[in-house]
């Protein structure tokens, strides 16, 4: 037998051409391995390309409902009927089931089921409707409200929770004794504060302006007071003094920094909305409605802290006099009588940052 030498004879032997057993097992032996290997590939290629399509589809499904707070606020006196809406968003036309609990002390309070109809693509409008629990003088209640949507067809889901609080109508229970000590003297001439306080059994009196540097205690400059220059001499006589002085919006009202010395500058801030959770974290900063905004201007040599109809600004100005340690605040947020908690108790809590009443402190902020 004649062999090209560039073919393999595979171990033949004398009487035979064919590969030799041996040969033949290590060959179907490397063939198994190479088909294990393949396979491997296959499965590992199957596991990463199901690890991205997965999450995929399952994001999809959990983007098939939607719900939007439309009209939601955390913030409610103890007693009263509440309504919230929301938006329902739907990627096909189906029923849903909305169920909707609020849990008190991990307790629930109220719980609703109920279907409504939702077309595919077109918002659906959902309301909400339960009476907060009755609400102590002193105490808030903490609760928390627990939406969920689902869809009868696809079995889709999504849900919501929030944070709400019931609180007393009066922020001044059992304060009557530091109200006292306040000793409000109140310059108002467009009578808005005065009412305001009225309303709440705050105890003021009405001052002149020209008359004001006889008087003590807590000055008060009431809401839309048309602003001069005795005004602003008397706010910053009365820091200068040693008192707390509280500035409602009032537009161009503006005050002269510079008046206090540079040898020992008042101690000066800004604040935004965030400065009522500051004051208390349970207040709605979506309530509040800016009248006025705080800035600071350098004109004429002068630096002015003034306020300014326009909304470009600073929420609240902040300044303490190093010497007799006076505080004022100008305070741009509007705020009407018995519209909402954040606006009644942040009166409360301005004044207590200007004249601390531990009661405050203590008890309604538990």
């Amino acid at each position: 037998m004649v062999r090209h030498p560039l073919i393999p004879t595979y171990g033949t032997d004398a009487r035979s051409e064919s590969p030799a057993p041996q040969t033949l097992m290590r060959l179907a032996s490397l063939s198994s391995r190479w088909r294990l290997a393949i396979f491997q590939r296959f499965l590992w290629m199957l596991i990463a390309i199901a690890a991205i399509v997965i999450p995929i589809s399952s994001a999809t499904r959990g983007d098939q409902l939607a719900l939007i707070p439309i009209d939601c606020p955390s913030d409610y006196f103890g007693g009263q009927p509440v309504k919230w809406e929301l938006e329902l968003a739907s990627e096909i036309e189906q029923d849903i089931e909305i169920q909707w609990s609020i849990q008190v002390n991990s307790r629930t309070w109220a719980r609703r089921s109920y279907k409504v109809h939702a077309q595919a693509n077109k918002p659906h409008l959902v309301d909400i409707e339960f009476e907060t629990p009755p609400t102590k003088d002193g105490i808030a209640i903490q609760a928390t409200v627990k939406v969920k949507a689902t869809g009868q067809v696809d079995n889709s889901s999504t849900d919501l929770s929030r944070q709400i609080c019931f609180f007393a109508k009066d922020p001044f229970f059992a304060s009557s004794k530091w109200l006292q000590q306040l000793d409000i003297s109140l310059v108002d001439s467009a009578g808005k504060t005065a009412a305001l306080l009225e309303s709440m059994s705050v105890p003021f009196r009405m001052v002149h302006v020209d008359h004001s540097r006889d008087e003590t205690g807590l000055l008060v400059v009431g809401e839309l007071t048309p602003w001069n220059q005795r005004i602003e001499s008397m706010v910053l006589q009365a820091v200068r003094d040693g008192r707390p002085v509280l500035c409602f919006a009032t537009p161009d009202a503006q005050l002269d920094l510079m008046q206090f010395g540079t040898e020992q500058p008042p101690n000066l801030s800004l604040h935004s909305l965030a400065f009522v959770n500051q004051l208390d974290k349970r207040l709605n900063i979506d309530r509040c409605e800016l009248l006025c905004s705080c800035n600071l201007v350098h004109q004429n040599e002068k630096l002015l802290a003034r306020m300014s109809p326009n909304g470009q600004g600073w929420s609240f100005l902040e300044l303490t006099e190093t010497r007799s340690k006076g505080h004022l605040i100008l305070c741009g947020i509007t705020i009407r009588p018995n519209t909402s908690p954040t606006e009644t108790f942040l009166l409360a809590r301005l004044l207590e940052r200007l004249y601390p009443n531990q009661q405050f402190s203590t008890e309604l902020r538990k």
